[in-house]
């Protein structure tokens, strides 16, 4: 961790408020590697840390949405959704929402993509 040396660091933490720390310069980290990090983790510990990154700035909105579409299914909708606008994001929130409303059942997923569409002047969605 001292070296710089972030990946190789995350890759040997469990501890949530470990792996927060060193994710605090994920903007130094290979994108790819942050999605596939994700898939590590366990529910709780996925949405804490992405509360965390989202808390850092728009820095990270690109990964965190790739992070919502790949773990839609295990990280649910509904927490996502919360996680974009308790970080005011929209842009995320509408990007993320974009990638899965034509696969999705979900009411929540409809109305907060129509939502943010609106939010955002994407009036033609």
């Amino acid at each position: 961790e001292r070296a710089g040396t972030w990946q190789r660091a995350a890759e040997h933490y469990t501890d949530i408020n470990d792996i927060k720390r060193v994710f605090k310069n994920s903007h130094q980290m290979n994108p790819e590697f942050v999605v596939t990090y994700f898939g590590k983790l366990n529910r709780e510990q996925s949405i804490a840390l992405l509360k965390d990154m989202m808390s850092r700035g728009p820095s990270n909105m690109q990964v965190c949405v790739e992070v919502a579409k790949k773990y839609h299914d295990e990280l649910g909708s509904e927490e996502l959704v919360k996680v974009f606008e308790n970080a005011k994001a929209m842009e995320g929130l509408y990007y993320y929402l974009g990638a899965v409303v034509n696969f999705s059942e979900d009411p929540i997923v409809h109305f907060k993509y129509i939502q943010s569409a609106c939010m955002l002047g994407q009036f033609k969605e």
